[in-house]
């Protein structure tokens, strides 16, 4: 793509100003990335105030909120509002220029009400997607972020925009055209930071607060709740934290009885501790007049999620504070692990190819066998390889989930090493330019005698439920990694890191899963009775077996209790399953069936449901 310098000077207030001054229109291009590369100079605010119609999509509901109170005549699109308010919207002639600002997740609403009123809306409205890089690092764990992708590339005007973009490799961007827009300031605008180095970055933090004795508030941002918990259970100052989450988590949260915890900022609701997730280090507005002292945390040992992208997030998240005429002290506070998992840009390579070869060769065996129980089987392989992700539903590749598998791995690889994350922070400068993003006032090597996996895993008070919930989350998350000749390394790491502490917790996962073990077990010893309980019937897990056992004892069935243990037994000899009893008993694991009743003058029970 081609890319245009525009220059921005110090006097220039905002965005409107540094195009006109670089002899522009004063509206956001069509066709173009924008590396707007300062925050808060006013690209969505330009696009509200813009004599055009406009749909901005934003990352999430909080932003839109923001937008809200300061755009009361805009549209703000989320999961409460439905097509007959965006119609009603539409519809209002008092409103000249319509601005629409929506989630991705609801942007079929949109599209839907424009249909509804017959608007050539490609045509008529300029698309705007902004926090753009959004779209390469969250679709992972949210792969409906790009829904609006495929209308994007039909709107005759559009753009992306964000102060850290990601440039995406999907092909449509060249073949229409579009231009990267850089905007170089004239100017210093590296945030000064103190980069701590510690092997407990929650001990760390806590002693950081506990010296601080100004009036200033604190704003910690960190996406796993649970390692919020806990640094707020070791501060024992419940009455004095904010939590600021997801409506998933504030229910959690509000249930465990802690009191501030909101979903969208509101400056009113602040304390003097705020803790921030990660739906709120980008696009969102904090407007204080004061100073404020801001702890970014990055911890192998929490969570490899945790893990944050000096380039993007960290950028971001100090953005996030409005004032310029107000201090941010600035401490990033980071825990490495040289064996952190992660693969090169080779091995994911390698491993695509696995995949896909993998994957093409069961779709090809698909469409020549007939026989329903290889279909099954062939099925339940096609979910487990889990190729689909990497493939849009018109059989297209999925750019986005290719480019977040080498951005994820690439933040990871930071930080197995101190030099290479401090080499992060030292070099991180704006796209062919030599302005530098940070400057790197102190740095700071602490070792403390217990590390962060120790002191967030046990904590003061966390139960084994609390433990194992937590073991399990990372357990899944790393499954995600589908595994073919190359290791799942991020799985290996986590079993290995927990199987010489909760040795029953790692065999219990790989018996029965995490839904089970969720489900059925609140202590340990109920953990060793599962372990105990499943290798008694594991032959019986045996898949051929089941799909058999599910054809001979259909959803429906009936048959006299003789019959039934008959067939059980029978299908028990065919697979050479000798440690399951043929027995009434028995097969309940596997059906539900009725009460005994009566039919034909044959006593007998009716198959109601498949339990596994």
């Amino acid at each position: 793509m081609k890319t245009i310098e525009v220059n921005a000077l110090k006097e220039y207030k905002n965005l409107e100003e540094i195009l006109i001054a670089n002899k522009m229109d004063p509206f956001i291009p069509s066709n173009s990335i924008l590396f707007k590369n300062i925050t808060g100079i006013g690209a969505t605010t330009l696009e509200l105030k813009c004599k055009r119609h406009s749909i901005i999509v934003e990352p999430n509901s909080p932003v839109i909120i923001g937008k809200q109170k300061k755009f009361p005549k805009m549209l703000g699109v989320k999961y409460n509002v439905g097509r007959a308010d965006i119609v009603k919207y539409l519809k209002n002639e008092s409103i000249e220029f319509k601005k629409i600002v929506v989630t991705p997740e609801s942007f079929s609403k949109v599209i839907q009400a424009f249909k509804i009123l017959k608007i050539d809306f490609y045509k008529d409205f300029f698309l705007l997607f902004d926090e753009c890089e959004k779209v390469n690092k969250d679709i992972k764990f949210r792969p409906n972020i790009i829904l609006p992708i495929e209308d994007f590339f039909k709107f005759e005007n559009k753009a992306f925009v964000s102060a850290t973009p990601i440039i995406p490799s999907d092909p449509r961007f060249e073949i229409q055209r579009f231009q990267i827009y850089n905007v170089i300031p004239d100017y210093d605008i590296s945030h000064a930071i103190t980069r701590y180095d510690s092997n407990n970055s929650i001990q760390t933090l806590i002693n950081l607060l506990n010296k601080d004795d100004s009036e200033k508030r604190h704003f910690i941002f960190l996406t796993n709740v649970n390692a919020i918990t806990t640094i707020i259970k070791f501060m024992k100052n419940h009455s004095s934290c904010s939590i600021f989450c997801s409506e998933t988590s504030a229910v959690k949260l509000k249930t465990s009885k802690y009191a501030h915890v909101e979903t969208s900022i509101d400056e009113s609701k602040f304390s003097k501790f705020n803790f921030l997730t990660s739906r709120f280090f980008s696009a969102v507005d904090i407007d204080l007049e004061e100073d404020v002292s801001i702890y970014i945390i990055s911890d192998v040992n929490i969570s490899l999620n945790s893990l944050l992208d000096p380039h993007t997030d960290v950028i971001q998240i100090i953005g996030r504070f409005r004032n310029p005429y107000f201090g941010k002290k600035t401490h990033i506070i980071s825990t490495i692990k040289e064996e952190v998992p992660y693969m090169k840009k080779g091995e994911i390579k390698t491993y695509l190819l696995i995949l896909k070869g993998v994957y093409d060769t069961i779709l090809k065996i698909l469409e020549t066998v007939t026989d329903v129980d290889s279909q099954i089987i062939l099925d339940e392989l096609q979910k487990v390889l889990n190729f689909k992700r990497f493939i849009m539903l018109d059989g297209t590749v999925n750019h986005y989930m290719i480019d977040n598998i080498y951005y994820e791995n690439r933040v990871i690889s930071y930080y197995s090493s101190p030099y290479i994350i401090g080499k992060q922070y030292a070099e991180s400068a704006l796209l062919n330019s030599e302005i530098k993003r940070f400057n790197v006032v102190n740095i700071v090597i602490e070792s403390h005698n217990r590390g962060s996996d120790s002191l967030y895993l046990f904590g003061e008070t966390r139960s084994y439920t609390e433990i194992m919930d937590e073991v399990i989350d990372q357990l899944t998350e790393a499954e995600f990694e589908v595994q073919t000749d190359i290791p799942n390394k991020k799985l290996s790491h986590i079993k290995a890191k927990y199987e010489s502490i909760f040795p029953e917790l790692i065999e219990a996962y790989e018996l029965v899963g995490a839904q089970t073990l969720l489900t059925e077990c609140h202590s340990k010893s109920k953990v060793k009775r599962l372990i105990q309980k499943a290798k008694e019937t594991q032959q019986g897990g045996d898949l051929a077996f089941i799909c058999e056992l599910k054809k001979v004892l259909s959803i429906g069935t009936f048959a006299s209790g003789e019959k039934l243990t008959g067939i059980f037994s029978d299908l028990l000899r065919k697979y050479r399953i000798d440690k399951i009893p043929p027995t009434m008993h028995a097969l309940k694991k596997y059906v539900s069936i009725s009460k005994r009743t009566k039919k034909n003058n044959i006593q007998g029970y009716y198959v109601k449901n498949h339990l596994i």
